[in-house]
């Protein structure tokens, strides 16, 4: 869980991208990825990845 949250934080405060949906959708794809980078799990790993990865891909979906 800390994972995202460290990731989220580097999408705004370190890259300052800009405080909107579609910056959110791509902080939380970014904070999917390293989840599964270092814990190395991925969709139907029965993990948080299961509700996440539809979650980010609806609202990626919808931002664009």
């Amino acid at each position: 869980m800390c994972l995202i949250f460290l990731t989220i934080y580097h999408e705004f405060y370190i890259l300052n991208k800009p405080c909107c949906f579609s910056a959110g959708a791509d902080a939380l794809e970014a904070s999917v990825a390293a989840v599964s980078k270092y814990g190395g799990a991925s969709a139907g790993y029965r993990t948080m990845l299961d509700a996440l990865i539809p979650a980010s891909a609806v609202l990626k979906q919808v931002t664009s």
